[in-house]
């Protein structure tokens, strides 16, 4: 297998924000398609308690209300439609999805996301294609 670690890592900000939706399975196909093997995704929780990826505390629900994501229920979230027909992703289904394709830097948003978030990791044995990063003190 290849090393993920090894020398210079292009990562793409937010599975590649500018070409697809972020933090959307859009953006990460674009990426990979255009060779980039290392992505940067924002996790958050939903309200069960599910990692997600979502860079902002807010998002625009179906009613064109603001809520916050720890609000809403995953199953809420994944019906969002976050740009071009793409819904909020779940982590789980993220790292099963591209656990031979990608490698992750998961950007943990809230503190006590973390332990969620090392249980998926372990659950895919991907220990060795993600690198976790946080700007919380």
């Amino acid at each position: 297998m290849k090393d993920y670690f090894d020398g210079f890592m292009l990562i793409a900000h937010r599975g590649g924000l500018y070409y697809r939706p972020e933090n959307s399975c859009a953006a990460l196909d674009y990426s990979l398609q255009n060779g980039l093997n290392w992505v940067e995704v924002d996790i958050r929780l939903s309200q069960d308690n599910i990692p997600i990826l979502s860079h902002d505390e807010v998002v625009d629900t179906s009613d064109g209300e603001k809520r916050a994501v720890r609000s809403l229920t995953f199953q809420t979230l994944r019906k969002l439609d976050i740009g071009g027909g793409e819904v909020v992703p779940g982590l789980a289904d993220v790292l099963h999805r591209y656990k031979e394709k990608l490698a992750f830097n998961l950007e943990i948003k809230e503190l006590d996301a973390v332990d969620a978030v090392l249980a998926q990791i372990d659950h895919q044995d991907m220990a060795n294609r993600v690198l976790i990063t946080s700007f919380i003190p």
